[in-house]
This record gives C-alpha cells, structure tokens and sequence, in this order.
C-alpha cells in the first residue's frame, strides 16, 4: 500500500484502507484505538462498551465553532483484545482495526472502512478524513500530541485540504 492506502469498490460499496508500521506494542495502540481519553487525542470523542454487540456513539469534534459534530452511532461487530476493533454505525459504514505484533516490537496496524456511499463526492473527503486521523494517531502514539479540536478551522484543516486535493488527483473521486 502506498501513503493515499487503497481504494477499492466491491458491489455499491467501497473499501479504504490502509497500513501503517507503528513502533509501538500493541497494547499501546490499542489503548489509543479503545480508551475513550485517548480516542479524544486523535479520533472522537467516544462513548464504548467494548465487548461484541456493545454500543458505540462516537463524536467528531472536528467542527466550526457552532456546529454540529458528526455523530455515529453503532455497535462492536468484532473485538479480539490487541488484535481485532470492528464498529458497524449508521455514519461511516464499518470501521476496522487490525493489528499486528511485529518482531522489532513495533505494531502493524491495518485500518479499513468499508461505505456505502451514495454520493460520490464524499469518497475524496473520507479518504482525507480517516487518512487525517490515522496521521494524528501517530502523532499521539509518538509524542502525545492531542489534537486542539477547538483549534482545527485554524490549523489542521490545511493538512486534511492538502490530503483532500491528493485524493481528489488521484481516484478521481
């Protein structure tokens, strides 16, 4: 996989995904993927009970100021502790983490989406989005950087624009 991940459409529906090597164990990672302070560094703001068929709502704070975050809500369709996180929401479609210990004691993590997306011109905006988001992972796991939500129309929107014109040139989407 490349750093754009993969893009693929399977009956109405598509799938991205992508690769990252964490120099993380995966205990670590997947603290950062389940732990509703830690998901609020990188992801959302988060309300699970993690244990297959449990609830999930999770909140985008990635907003202006005054509106109206992105809300799903959802359930655990898989859960293998430090291996396997599925959520299935009405926002989103099927979110998965997979990972996978490596030698070095590092983590592969795989993460895919699986949307059905009616409207097409949304395909390129998911794609900046989650690819935003796994960068702010890394940013967390690496130095515990936490993203300022309040702050993102101010700064971290140009990175998810740059990746968003990346996308856009290269699926077409």
């Amino acid at each position: 996989m490349n750093d754009l991940g993969t893009l693929e459409r399977h009956g109405g529906a598509y799938v991205l995904q992508w690769e990252r090597r964490l120099a993380h164990p995966p205990a670590k990672v997947w603290a950062a993927i389940t732990d509703p302070d830690q998901m609020r560094a990188w992801w959302a703001e988060a309300e699970i009970d993690l244990q297959p068929g449990g609830e999930v709502v999770l909140r985008w704070l990635n907003v202006p100021e005054g509106g109206e975050p992105a809300i799903l809500h959802g359930t655990v369709t898989a859960l293998e502790p430090e291996r396997a996180l599925e959520i299935r929401g009405d926002l989103h479609g099927t979110i998965r983490f997979d990972l996978e210990p490596r030698d070095d004691g590092g983590t592969t993590l795989r993460f895919t989406n699986v949307l059905d997306l009616e409207a097409q011109e949304w395909l390129s905006k998911s794609l900046a989005g989650w690819h935003t988001h796994l960068e702010h992972l890394d940013d967390f796991l690496d130095a515990g950087t936490r993203v300022g939500w309040e702050h993102w129309y101010v700064g971290p929107i140009r990175r998810w624009e740059e990746l968003h014109a990346r996308y856009v040139a290269a699926y077409r989407a």
